[in-house]
């Protein structure tokens, strides 16, 4: 059963329209499951997580807490993350550290490199030895 959920932004996103459209602080989020499944806790539709202004590893960065969050909610440990935009890796670095497998899939080569780099970081300061990881670049 899908359900908008709706991240209210610290900031507002630039104006790529000349000002031609209202600015926005919102930003949808489609929330869907197979069947029914309890939530690890309880959550407003309305969610509201600081968002970096520097966007450090990708353009369309969402804030690690956020996704953090929404994972955490919605999943349990050893269940599989399937990320089909991984930009810049904080959703499969969130599911690692909520002890969740991960696929991603990223289709740029340059940040597919930067994900893996962050990955390597992230199992160093965790001291992990195992992990399940599959990471594809699509190519078209």
């Amino acid at each position: 059963m899908p359900q908008l959920l709706i991240w209210k932004k610290s900031f507002t996103t630039f104006d790529i329209t000349g000002g031609y459209q209202f600015l926005n602080i919102t930003e949808n989020i489609l929330f869907t499951h197979k069947g029914w499944k309890k939530l690890n806790g309880y959550s407003k539709s309305v969610l509201s997580f600081a968002s970096e202004h520097s966007h450090e590893f990708h353009s369309c960065e969402k804030p690690f807490n956020l996704l953090y969050h929404l994972l955490k909610l919605s999943s349990c440990e050893g269940d599989i993350i399937l990320d089909c935009f991984a930009g810049s890796g904080n959703h499969l670095i969130a599911a690692h550290r909520l002890k969740r497998k991960f696929i991603g899939i990223e289709m740029s080569v340059e940040y597919h490199k930067m994900i893996n780099e962050r990955l390597k970081f992230e199992m160093q300061q965790m001291h992990c030895k195992e992990f399940l990881m599959f990471f594809f670049i699509m190519e078209f």
